[in-house]
Formats: C-alpha cells, sequence, structure tokens
C-alpha cells in the first residue's frame, strides 16, 4: 500500500490531486458497474482531498488461482469492456518501461524493447491498463471486485490480458523454473480462459504484449526489490512476435 492510499476501519481512503481527478474517478466507477462489474463506488471528501471507498473484505493475489477458474477472473474484464467512457487516453504499453532503461543498459535490452516497438500492437476497446490478480478481490459471497481504475485507457483487451499472464509467470507463487515454460503456459490458460467467457484474442498479439508486460515486469524486479533472477533469463527468451 502506498502513502496515496490506506485503510482506516470498514473505509478505504485514496488520496487525488483535486476536483478534477476524484470526478474522473467517480465517473469511471459509476460507468463499470453499469456496464456489469463490481467495483467500489467513491465518494469525494474536498476537505481532505481524498476519494472514501468502502473496503471490500475478501481474498486478493495471486491465491484467487487456486481457488476460482481463470474464466472467473477475467468476467470483470468482460465488463469493463462493455463500459461507456469516452475520452480516455490511448494506452502507452512502454510508459513504465522508458524510465526504466538507463543509458547503460546491455545491448540486448535495448534492441528488445527497439523491436517490441516497431510491432503493431492493436487498438480500440476500454482497457484498465494494469491488470494482474492484485487488483482482484473475492468478497465472502463469492463476488469478484476489480479495482484501482487510475490507469484506463484506450486499447487491445490482448495489452491487460498479457500482463495479467506476465504477472503470474513472474510471480514466486506461480512462476515456473524455466521462464519460457512459464510464460507458455500462462499465456496459454489465460488465452484460453478468456475464449471460454465467448470472447476473440489474437494470439500473436497477446503475445506481443506478454514480451511487453515481461520486461516491465523483469525491469521492476530488478530495479526495485533487488531481483535479477527475471531479467537475466529474459536476455535468452526469444520474441515470438
Amino acid at each position: 500500500m502506498t502513502a496515496r492510499t490506506w485503510r482506516a476501519g470498514a473505509r478505504f481512503y485514496k488520496r487525488v490531486k483535486g476536483p478534477a481527478e476524484a470526478e474522473q474517478l467517480i465517473r469511471r466507477a459509476q460507468r463499470i458497474a453499469q456496464a456489469g462489474a463490481d467495483t467500489p463506488q467513491p465518494e469525494y471528501c474536498p476537505d481532505r482531498n481524498t476519494l472514501i471507498f468502502p473496503a471490500i473484505d475478501g481474498t486478493s493475489g495471486v491465491i484467487l488461482v487456486n481457488s476460482i477458474a481463470l474464466s472467473e477472473l477475467l468476467t470483470p474484464l468482460r465488463a469493463l469492456r462493455r463500459a461507456d467512457l469516452p475520452g480516455l487516453p490511448a494506452y502507452d504499453p512502454f510508459a513504465k518501461i522508458a524510465p526504466r532503461l538507463k543509458p547503460d543498459a546491455p545491448r540486448w535490452l535495448t534492441d528488445r524493447v527497439t523491436r517490441l516497438r516497431s510491432l503493431d500492437l492493436g487498438r480500440g476497446g476500454v482497457i484498465h491498463g494494469d491488470f494482474h490478480c492484485g487488483q482482484l478481490i473475492r468478497d465472502g459471497d463469492g463476488q469478484v471486485w476489480i479495482l484501482d481504475l487510475e490507469d484506463m485507457s484506450q486499447g487491445p483487451v490482448e495489452a491487460d490480458l498479457g500482463n495479467f499472464a506476465a504477472h503470474l509467470a513472474t510471480r514466486p507463487e506461480t512462476r515456473r523454473k524455466e521462464l519460457a515454460a512459464g510464460v507458455r503456459l500462462w499465456t496459454g490458460w489465460v488465452r484460453d480462459a478468456w475464449i471460454r467467457l465467448g470472447e476473440p484474442c489474437d494470439a500473436a498479439l497477446l503475445r506481443r504484449h506478454v514480451d511487453i508486460a515481461l520486461t516491465r515486469r523483469a525491469l521492476k524486479l530488478h530495479d526495485d526489490r533487488g531481483s535479477p533472477e527475471t531479467l537475466a533469463q529474459l536476455e535468452n527468451l526469444a520474441l515470438i512476435s
């Protein structure tokens, strides 16, 4: 939990920049609920410049994949795709990669990012922008809630699915010994779960977004958590884009 968010009792608080951001996030929550997804509905407290949410008690994180079907975890994403949210910014899959590419970054890594930037990465539709198991809560009644709407944007659903798969392929609880094996398994399982919901998925586009999300995750794990293992394995993971 960051300094911008905290919980007190039965409420969850999120500090915002001002009324405009508060109104934007309230509208997003309302539109997503109208589309059929469960998400906490906030109220704005101007005196404290915060949004106040009802706290949802339940299970969150990768433990969810051991308790319910992947397709159920993806159901809120399907509703989100149908939300009426005009004016969202275009999704930039490299926004969190570029600041981490230091001048002394290895050549293979800069070449990898250059190659990914040259590909068609899809367009259209509402996406969460940072979709993974930590953004989901399953409450005591079995309802799955989707959280944290700040990164919502316009982009292909494969970007959300790719981030979801890459997160599972690199988490200690769900990764495989070999990164390539975990990527192959989780990408296939996530794609199949989405298709079981009756939704289309471009397999090539999904793998491109998995490759991007893996690069982003590897840099984050290396820089923020002092864990170089994923970045080291990424060097030998061929792009299938």
